[in-house]
């Protein structure tokens, strides 16, 4: 079976950030010709077309710009470990990997850490603010050691634990029908307009905003 190798994924980082084959080679150390043919090879083993050539040029398919995501952080990785050796190295320290809704890193999160950094000053913090669907895929692949969401997804790869509960605000214009209520139920915001979280498919908006309410009430 045919694998991916290194040298492969390195020329095809190099060639994403940089735009030339000429200028991989000359990174890499290698002739043109043999960057072209790692890139075309490394098409091969991974059985997805990551370029379009045209007039001897080659353009990055979407493929090609979601596989570089992941190359980046995989190639972060390694060059952690190849620290390893180094007093200083990031993997010796103890570390936090948080990722966060903008919703909880503004102001939650720093708070937190504060409190917690004065008993753990050697601590090492990296905390990154995403949207919901990238922090569960994240955690799941153990890029994160937790992350903070509004409505956590349930499946294998992930353990959720509620932290708190609350009542969700709805915001109407003066006038509107429902707008002197003191308490609005889900059932109520059937077939109305609303503006939820983004993501979320344009028909499924109302569906997604009432599933996030808390305990069928908002």
């Amino acid at each position: 079976m045919h694998r991916l190798k290194i040298r492969q994924l390195e020329c095809f980082l190099v060639y994403m950030k940089t735009g030339s084959v000429t200028v991989a080679a000359q990174e890499l150390h290698t002739t043109q010709p043999n960057a072209s043919k790692t890139l075309k090879q490394m098409e091969t083993t991974l059985g997805v077309p990551l370029f379009s050539r045209s007039g001897g040029k080659l353009r990055p398919t979407p493929e090609a710009e979601l596989l570089y995501e992941h190359g980046q952080r995989l190639f972060q990785q390694l060059a952690l470990i190849e620290s390893f050796g180094l007093e200083t190295s990031p993997l010796r320290r103890l570390s936090l990997r948080i990722a966060t809704l903008a919703t909880f890193g503004g102001a939650l999160v720093p708070m937190a850490i504060e409190i917690y950094g004065e008993s753990q000053p050697d601590l090492q913090l990296q905390v990154d603010v995403l949207d919901g669907q990238k922090i569960h895929t994240l955690v799941a692949q153990g890029l994160y050691d937790f992350g903070l969401v509004h409505s956590p997804v349930e499946n294998e790869d992930v353990t959720s634990k509620t932290l708190a509960k609350s009542i969700i605000v709805c915001l109407l214009p003066r006038g509107h029908a429902l707008a002197d209520r003191k308490r609005i139920t889900a059932s109520d915001l059937a077939g109305e307009k609303v503006i939820s979280y983004p993501s979320a498919p344009k028909t499924a908006r109302a569906q997604s905003f009432l599933s996030s309410v808390l305990g069928g009430h908002v």
